[in-house]
């Protein structure tokens, strides 16, 4: 028996690289056969699965899966499309503005090209005073659908609420926008003013 192991030994120690490379080659081939057989006759799951696997591999391999993730992470702390862009030295309350009466707000204003296929806004107003507490204003009309070459001026008409205090006061707006790929909600900038006591 221990003759016959030694034989065995000496033989594989006397096989030429060549022949162990060779067969090396041979067996990998088969393996590449067996392969293929597999995903033509185990179906498109078992390809699935090989193709799926081979790609993971190659994206861990080159990191791709890092920089994918790096990439969803930076997305989601960017701010997202604007439609409108406002030009705050042009923007203003036009008028003294009294608690109950009709005000004026004026904005310079212009859409993206991301906002130019959207409709006329829906507009929300806003009076915001007194440690920043925030009054529905009634809002009474004004407002252009503006293009994304030209800066255009607008006005919004609103009504500032009862409950609201006179004193420094802010003006903002709420607009719901229709675009092609969907509603999309954007602030006005705000506009400081001094806010009246009603007669």
């Amino acid at each position: 028996m221990r003759g016959h192991l030694t034989a065995i030994q000496t033989k594989a120690q006397m096989t030429p690289p060549s022949l162990r490379l060779t067969r090396a080659a041979d067996y990998a081939d088969k393996f590449l056969k067996i392969t293929a057989a597999t995903a033509i006759f185990g179906g498109a799951g078992a390809f699935t699965f090989l193709s799926d696997a081979l790609r993971d591999s190659v994206q861990s391999y080159f990191g791709i899966h890092a920089i994918v993730t790096r990439i969803e992470s930076i997305e989601t702390r960017l701010p997202g499309q604007k439609v409108a862009i406002y030009d705050a030295s042009f923007s203003y309350i036009d008028g003294p503005c009294v608690i109950g009466a009709v005000c004026i707000a004026r904005f310079k204003i212009r859409r993206t090209l991301y906002g130019a296929d959207c409709k006329q806004p829906r507009v929300t107003p806003y009076v915001d005073n007194h440690g920043g507490i925030k009054h529905p204003a009634e809002y009474i009309g004004g407002g252009l659908r503006v293009g994304s070459d030209l800066w255009s001026q607008i006005e919004i008409r609103f009504r500032v609420p009862a409950n609201a205090r006179p004193g420094r006061a802010a003006y903002t707006s709420l607009q719901e926008y229709n675009c092609p790929n969907g509603t999309v909600l954007e602030e006005s900038i705000s506009l400081s003013f001094m806010l009246k006591a009603s007669a």
